[in-house]
């Protein structure tokens, strides 16, 4: 069976929160949709430094998308898994799925129930969620830095990630919906560059390291 056309697919990329943090003029939510995006519950899920890429399955019918991180960038992981799902696109519905869909089917696809063609079903695993609530735009400033797999380059301890995404918490997602994000005021590529100028280096990719669905909540 032929595989669907992935360029008619796209994901919204995520808007700046107007937070004061590395911002770019062209790049801030408006003020309409972030009060549309704030409005109600949100989901807040790590940002993952990688490159975004597109997958599909067939049955059922979906496209994946993920951050392919097996090259480092700016932040070394330690990862049970290559791509990193953020968004899963069911054709048939014509909606995004929520959080709790698109963790399942992704870990659905981590055990080989859902098939992408020449890939390894273990590759695959959700992207870490961190919180789920009713926030102000302030209060979301208390979730970045947090991450599940960014280590240091010599002791392999956690150091803080790239930042956060946020999303409404929904049952489903048109195909044009909101969501924003904060990049920590420390993300190491707002000193150094682009990561192609660095020399090639890789993360260490393990299926047998712990998954991780939920941020452990620092006390």
């Amino acid at each position: 069976m032929k595989l669907m056309d992935l360029s008619a697919f796209n994901c919204p990329k995520p808007k700046t929160l107007p937070t004061g943090q590395n911002l770019k003029p062209n790049n801030i939510i408006g003020k309409d949709d972030l009060r549309y995006l704030l409005v109600g519950q949100v989901v807040v899920e790590e940002k993952m430094d990688g490159t975004m890429v597109k997958f599909a399955s067939m049955d059922p019918e979906l496209v994946i998308f993920a951050e392919d991180l097996k090259r480092r960038r700016s932040i070394f992981y330690q990862l049970p898994g290559r791509y990193s799902i953020f968004e899963i696109y069911n054709v048939k519905r014509g909606v995004f799925l929520d959080s709790e869909e698109k963790i399942s089917l992704s870990n659905e696809m981590r055990r080989g129930k859902i098939k992408i063609p020449e890939i390894e079903p273990v590759l695959f695993f959700p992207t870490p969620r961190i919180a789920t609530g009713k926030f102000a735009l302030e209060e979301l400033l208390q979730f970045v830095g947090e991450s599940a797999y960014a280590r240091g380059s010599e002791d392999k301890h956690p150091v803080p990630g790239e930042g956060i995404v946020v999303k409404q918490f929904a049952d489903n997602f048109p195909i044009d919906f909101v969501t924003g994000k904060i990049i920590s005021e420390g993300f190491p590529s707002a000193v150094i560059g682009s990561y192609l100028q660095l020399p090639y280096m890789q993360n260490v990719v393990d299926p047998s390291l712990p998954l991780v669905i939920d941020i452990p909540r620092k006390q």
